[in-house]
């Protein structure tokens, strides 16, 4: 029987606070756009399959970190059991973004949820830390802690504390090795006092002591914020300083993670589908549905609420807001771009608006899932709500509304709501 469990963790970047955090001061720390993540598949066979695709094959104590982790679940393991493990990274190895770190964490939470079916962020940490010391020797355990938890953190080796903010614009710029500009040391004090001021005293600093250096380390990776500037312009500016590759990330200060997974869920002996049930650490229960047979992917999204919700003197505000958030996404503003990728790609999408809540749906080719996912899940991150469609998508609501008016099964509903 095959067994398989994924695990995502995302890169680190402290903002602040990296030298003084060694005599027990605050960093500020925080995780953002790019991920690192394992799958790990057990099967009856005692075989070891490492594919680490595009991490460096340089860098052999992943190797070693995954025996380690590997002999502290070892009395779980069967010895009939093969454990096949891929790793598919988006962080950019070795510049100081945490990508060991969000390594450990992923290979210890696949063990934990194959094993145990839940995750302990706490647990987890733990562990991590005995893993980063095999890497860092006596590290200040800033990197597993953000890795494990995400999100962005007051820390100190007494302190973990959540804290919101926001970075726009944002570059990471790989030096390849030079060290080219200075390093600043933003006041970790002030930004913790005044959070929304950040993004302000960043570029204040910036403007000042030109961009920063990630991590404590020896400067071959920045962190800048890039105003209007685009990737090439900032290229050809920099053309002079062997830079390596620039990274544009989305910040994000939010971050979930798996903390349980149901398996036995009820159903018909005649069902041939199987299922799982996940709950995620913002409250978002899952459900996966799977045949080996099925030449079609889909997704939905179930809100909890809808036209009951709306407010007296705003009628059809819930339909109105299911039609626009369509419209586009701060990450993928082209109005079309969605229904382009569902429809070129045998796909087929829409939503409706109930009474006590609202669906967003969609299916496609199975091998464009992932990519639909992220253009659909960007719809409730982002919304654009553009001015410029509000008008027209007023006309479409209305228009449904008008339609429905003389049909009999919207005026049973209506009558059923009235008693």
């Amino acid at each position: 029987m095959k067994n398989t469990v994924i695990v995502s963790s995302p890169d680190k970047l402290i903002i602040g606070g990296e030298h003084a955090i060694v005599y027990g001061c605050r960093a500020l720390v925080t995780s953002i756009g790019m991920r690192l993540y394992i799958q790990l598949t057990k099967e009856k066979q005692r075989v070891y399959f490492i594919d680490l695709l595009n991490i460096c094959l340089s860098y052999p104590i992943e190797v070693e970190a995954i025996f380690y982790v590997y002999n502290h679940f070892k009395s779980f393991i069967s010895n009939q059991s093969q454990l096949n493990i891929q790793v598919p990274s988006e962080i950019p190895i070795g510049i100081g973004l945490g990508s060991s770190a969000a390594f450990s964490v992923c290979l210890v939470g696949c063990f934990y949820l194959l094993y145990y079916k839940k995750l302990n962020q706490e647990d987890i940490n733990e562990l991590l830390y005995k893993v980063e010391c095999m890497y860092h020797g006596t590290p200040s355990s800033i990197d597993n802690t953000i890795s494990t938890y995400g999100q962005s953190l007051v820390y100190s080796r007494t302190l973990n504390k959540h804290i919101n903010f926001h970075l726009s614009n944002l570059a990471i710029i790989d030096t390849n090795g030079e060290k080219i500009l200075n390093n600043i040391e933003l006041s970790v004090d002030t930004m913790i006092e005044h959070p929304e001021q950040i993004n302000q005293l960043f570029q204040q600093n910036q403007q000042l002591l030109k961009p920063k250096i990630t991590g404590a380390g020896g400067g071959d990776c920045l962190i800048a914020l890039t105003s209007d500037f685009t990737k090439d312009q900032i290229l050809d500016l920099l053309k002079d300083n062997h830079i390596k590759s620039i990274y544009f990330v989305e910040y994000s200060v939010e971050d979930s993670t798996i903390v349980r997974i149901v398996d036995n869920i009820k159903k018909s002996e005649c069902d041939p589908w199987d299922y799982r049930g996940l709950e995620l650490s913002n409250e978002m229960l899952i459900v996966l549905i799977s045949h080996p047979n099925i030449d079609k992917a889909a997704a939905a999204l179930h809100v909890s609420i809808g036209s009951l919700a709306n407010p007296r003197d705003v009628p059809g505000i819930a339909h109105f807001l299911e039609h626009m958030l369509f419209i586009g996404s701060t990450k993928y503003p082209g109005e079309n771009e969605y229904k382009k990728l569902i429809e070129g790609n045998g796909g087929y999408s829409n939503a409706f608006t109930c009474s006590d809540h609202t669906n967003y749906y969609f299916d496609i080719n199975p091998s464009l899932l992932l990519d639909a996912l992220d253009i659909f899940g960007q719809f409730f991150i982002s919304p654009l709500f553009a001015a410029s469609s509000t008008d027209r998508e007023l006309e479409a609501v209305n228009s449904e509304y008008e339609g429905n008016l003389f049909k009999d099964v919207r005026r049973i509903t209506q009558l059923e709501k009235s008693t």
